[in-house]
Order: C-alpha cells, then sequence, then structure tokens
C-alpha cells in the first residue's frame, strides 16, 4: 500500500541500533514492474501518472505516443473502470508474471486460481485476458528495446535505494511480529513516483513477499532516496503482517472496522473499503513502533503519530500507549498473533468511544491561553518580561524562539535567554534600557520546536510584535 510522508512506502538482519551488515536487503529494476507501470502510465491511471524523473517521463510519452489507442490500453482503461484495478491491484498481478524468451508469462509456481482470493478486484478470466495483451503489447512494442536503453538509470536507482536499504533492522520484525524475512522481491519502480506498494503471493511452496518502491529526483533529475524513505520501506515490510492479520481475523472486525471507517475521514483515495483501512491503521501502528525502538536522527515516532491523527487515523495516539501493553507484557504476548484478540478488543472499545476519541484529537493540540503584554498592543518602555501561557503541560527541553525577519520590526533585546518558568510558562525577560521609544519589536515561536508532553506541535509558527510607547 502506498503512503505520503510526503509521503511516505526493506530489510537488514542484525542487531536493534547497529549497523546491520549480514542479510541486507537489496533491491533491483524489474523489466515486468517497469511494463505494467508504464502501461497504466498511457491507459492514464492518475496514480501511475507522474513526472518525478523528468527526462524518463518524456522518454516514455515520446516512444509509447503510438500506442495509446492500443487494444491492452483500451482494455485497462475498462478494467479500472468495472473493477477498479488500481494501484496495489497492479503490483499483485504483475508479481505473477515473468518474461521468459521475449514473452510475458505466468510463473509455473503460482496457481492462477488463487488471484481472486488474493485480490478481489481481480478475477481469473481477467488476469488472463490481461496477460494475453500485455504480451501482444510487450513484443509489438519491442519494449525489451526501450528498457535496456535505459540500464544507466536504473542502475544509479538501484544503487542509490541499496544505500538506505541496508539501514533497515530486519531483525525487529522477527522479534516484535514474529515474522522471518526470506529474501523478499524489492523492486524499485522509477516510474512509479511517490507510490509505494507490496504485496504477498501464495506459491507451490510457501510465499512470494515483496514491495515496490518509487522514487523522488535530485537537481539533476536523477533518482533519488532520502533517508526519510525509511518510513516507506518500513511500511511496506510491516504489511506483510498486518494483512495476514487483518485477514484471518476478518469476520471478528468486520463489524467494528465498518463502524469505525464510517465514523473517520481518511483523506486517501487509495483506502476506501473497511477492510484497507483498518489493514493500513494496523501498518502504520507496526511503523510507529519500529521507529520508537530503532532510533533515527530525522524520524520521529511522534511526528509520525501526528501526521497519521491529520491524515484520518484520529485513534492513532491510542493506539501507540495500546502497543506499550504488548511491549511490557511479552511473557504472556510472546508474538503479535497472541495478542491478536487485544487488538480486537481495542478496535471495539476504540469504536464505542469514538466520540470521546475526536474530543481528545480536536483539542490535543496546544495553544496560546495568555500572554502579557497582549501582541499588537503599545507598551510602555518599562516592561521587563513577556510571559506566554499554553493550555497543556509543554516539554521544556524544546523551544524555538526566532527573531522576525520583517522590514521595520527589530529583534526584542534580551536580557537573558527565554526559558521556561514552568511546563505551562514561557518566560522572555527584556533588557528595557535597550528598548527605542516609538520602534516596533517582534519575535516568532517556532512550530515544530513548541511541543506539548504529549509530542503535539502548536498548530502555526506564534508571531509576536509589539510599539514602544513614545511616552
Amino acid at each position: 500500500m502506498k503512503i505520503l510522508f510526503n509521503i511516505i512506502f526493506i530489510f537488514v538482519f542484525g542487531t536493534i541500533n547497529t549497523c546491520f551488515a549480514n542479510s541486507q536487503l537489496h533491491g533491483e529494476v524489474n523489466e515486468c514492474f517497469e511494463l505494467t507501470s508504464i502501461v497504466f502510465r498511457i491507459a492514464e491511471a492518475p496514480e501511475y501518472v507522474n513526472n518525478a524523473l523528468i527526462a524518463y517521463s518524456k522518454d516514455i510519452d515520446n516512444y509509447f505516443e503510438k500506442y495509446k489507442e492500443d487494444e491492452l490500453i483500451s482494455f485497462v482503461k475498462e478494467l479500472r473502470r468495472k473493477h477498479g484495478i488500481s494501484y496495489d491491484a497492479i503490483s499483485t498481478a504483475t508479481a505473477m508474471i515473468e518474461i521468459i524468451n521475449g514473452e510475458v508469462v505466468i510463473k509455473k509456481n503460482i496457481d492462477v486460481k488463487e488471484i481472486a482470493t488474493i485480490d478481489e478486484r481481480w478475477s481469473e478470466e481477467t488476469f488472463h485476458s490481461f496477460v494475453y495483451l500485455l504480451n501482444k503489447f510487450y513484443v509489438k512494442s519491442n519494449f525489451r528495446s526501450f528498457y535496456m536503453n535505459h540500464q544507466d538509470l536504473y542502475r544509479v536507482a538501484t544503487s542509490r535505494a541499496n544505500e538506505v536499504l541496508r539501514k533497515i533492522n530486519l531483525n525487529w520484525f522477527n522479534t516484535f511480529l514474529g515474522i522471518q524475512i526470506n529474501n523478499p522481491l524489492v523492486i524499485i519502480s522509477v516510474s512509479n513516483g511517490s507510490h509505494n506498494y507490496s504485496f504477498s503471493i501464495p506459491k507451490t511452496k510457501g510465499m512470494l513477499n515483496g514491495i515496490v518502491i518509487g522514487c523522488n529526483s535530485d537537481e539533476l533529475g536523477l533518482p533519488f532516496f532520502p533517508e526519510r524513505f525509511l518510513t516507506v520501506i518500513v511500511h511496506e515490510i510491516s504489511h506483510f503482517k498486518s494483512n495476514q492479520l487483518i485477514s484471518n481475523n476478518w469476520e471478528e472486525l468486520k463489524n467494528v472496522s465498518e463502524e469505525i471507517s464510517q465514523s473517520v475521514n481518511i483523506k486517501d483515495k487509495a483506502y476506501e473499503s473497511s477492510f484497507s483501512i483498518i489493514t493500513e491503521w494496523l501498518t502504520n501502528l507496526f511503523s510507529i513502533m519500529y521507529f520508537k525502538d530503532n532510533e533515527s536522527t530525522i524520524i520521529d515516532s511522534n511526528s509520525m503519530v501526528e501526521f497519521l491523527e491529520d491524515k484520518g487515523f484520529v485513534w492513532m495516539g491510542r493506539s501507540e500507549k495500546f502497543m506499550e501493553h504488548y511491549v511490557k507484557n511479552r511473557s504472556c504476548y510472546p508474538n503479535i498473533d497472541t495478542y491478536m484478540t487485544q487488538i480486537i478488543a481495542f478496535l471495539n472499545y476504540t469504536a464505542n468511544n469514538i466520540d470521546l476519541v475526536f474530543s481528545e484529537y480536536n483539542n490535543r493540540i496546544p495553544y496560546i491561553v495568555d500572554i502579557f503584554p497582549l501582541p499588537n498592543s503599545t507598551i510602555s518602555s518599562n516592561i521587563e518580561i513577556i510571559e506566554i501561557r499554553f493550555s497543556q503541560p509543554m516539554d521544556v527541553e524544546l523551544h524555538g524562539f526566532k527573531a522576525l525577519d520583517i522590514e521595520n520590526i527589530q529583534d526584542i533585546p534580551l536580557l537573558e535567554y527565554p526559558f521556561w518558568k514552568d511546563s505551562y510558562t514561557f518566560v522572555i525577560k527584556i533588557d528595557k534600557y535597550h528598548l527605542k521609544k516609538g520602534c516596533e519589536y517582534g519575535f516568532k515561536l517556532n512550530k515544530s520546536l513548541f511541543q506539548s508532553k504529549q509530542g503535539n506541535n502548536i498548530k502555526e509558527d506564534y508571531i509576536y510584535t509589539f510599539k514602544v510607547s513614545n511616552l
């Protein structure tokens, strides 16, 4: 499934917070996945129409322009309109095919009859028709030639993605979720933009697990994977377990999932069914727990919770606290499967108290309840202290007091550096002897550095100005 962290969706085996040298994840650009992503771009599927890599996107459009009316493209548009074939449905189908001797074929160790079970948007009939037309398109368009002509780009993407993949602690997924990561298929898709997906396909023996990761571009227009991309990778790996847990317990989860889904507003068109919403919730929760255990200099679990609550998962803060009970009671719950009864009970409790959840969410953001002197007022030149009181206890280890870069607004002469008087009150002591009568002064409280003890930031940067009286 995808995620914006902004957006945004692989493994290294080792010990937490060490450099995991063994069993590292390695990605690859795959011809089949580039083929299907490009086909859905030609068919104008919005999630596959992106220009993250401008030069590559132009190459695609120029090369395949004459195939826009091809029978495959018409069929794909029909699949999308009638059956909702979009987003991860394409990666699921693509994981079941391969190219052998210049032909697109279904993998021999895959049972096609299972595709509707894996993804109900597909049927055995539509999948066979898709593969048949895809093969015809592959041959007539000489797709292989296009693919081979871009190997230099693919090598850059692979090398840069693997630098990020090596940082993932694979062992965490085993110890926390009880899943062993065994050589998953890691697809680097340079035509996916910011979209990312995961898939789990039953084989004759075992499962084919994999993820598809898109990319950004750097200033030179080349594939780029910032460190924040770790959230995407962890998220997509977590799907391996969350998909299984939700599917295996769906009979017990169906009613409560529908109840919660109808109560909230998830700001993402990819998650419209109650199944996808609850699965995405659990996946996000696992991702948050990963980053609580595996610290990153730029990825903060509190910020992840805040982002996801704003995205519509308003019960995510409660969810994180609830998962701490799992961490503290591993002797009772040796793996996440055994904790599933509690997770189901938690969702029922959440649904029964959804009004309280919304009340907590709406009041979670700290705000200023009292400030003296008042902003935008004219004050005496004898003023010595500005006090700002917040609605909630704040993290007194943080604050972001900044000068204003505004013409004719001067920096406040400080007697000492601003400080927290207590967990509610922020104090700025003024050197009154350096205030100039008739002049305007001001400062800014940086949103990202004024945070409640619960980890929620103030809504926006706070601008404070005043004018010194001429008297």
